[in-house]
């Protein structure tokens, strides 16, 4: 993501965490939920993420999703910070990995995030625009992915950038072929 972060926390309040059990070791029955991905809150029982987040071959329950977080390492005390069993997965069923076409999924929680409703009401959820916004506008990035390369570093909170809307021809010329495609 690079950029900052975000601050005061809590500000990005449709910002969630995708985690997966992971296996503390083969010879032990306990697990520990790690951070695999971000994704938007869409509404009290929906998050969309990146296909390329998912694997589909292992059932929902692996999956948790991480709402109104901030530092992964701390939790809060914030009320609308909770973690949340994913009852569904909805991906495109056009997905392929080569490319990333199609990289989308939606997980659909088993119970409501406890603040999705409120959240929803104050027009502070991650809603799909009616259109493409305008070349040159500014749009809000955020999550936990990597802010340096070599060496790849990752961050404890949540940071954010806000990057200008690139043109379909400039986004192309950016990624390698066949990435960036319309639709």
């Amino acid at each position: 993501v690079g950029g900052h972060s975000v601050s005061p926390p809590f500000s990005l309040p449709f910002v969630a965490g995708i985690l997966h059990s992971h296996q503390l070791s083969p010879n032990l029955a306990n697990f520990i939920l790690a951070h695999q991905c971000g994704g938007s809150l869409l509404s009290a029982s929906w998050v969309v993420t990146a296909a390329h987040c998912i694997d589909t071959s292992r059932p929902p329950s692996y999956y948790t999703v991480w709402v109104h977080g901030h530092s992964i390492r701390r939790r809060s005390t914030n009320a609308c910070e909770q973690t949340i069993p994913v009852q569904q997965i909805v991906c495109h069923p056009s997905y392929r990995a080569q490319g990333y076409r199609n990289d989308i999924c939606l997980l659909q929680l088993a119970t409501d995030a406890a603040c999705g409703a409120a959240l929803a009401a104050a027009g502070q959820l991650a809603y799909p625009a009616a259109s493409s916004p305008a070349v040159g506008t500014l749009a809000t990035v955020a999550g936990w992915g990597a802010y340096s390369v070599s060496p790849a570093r990752y961050p404890d909170e949540l940071r954010r950038a806000d990057v200008p809307i690139g043109s379909f021809t400039t986004c192309q010329a950016q990624y390698p072929s066949g990435w960036i495609v319309q639709g």
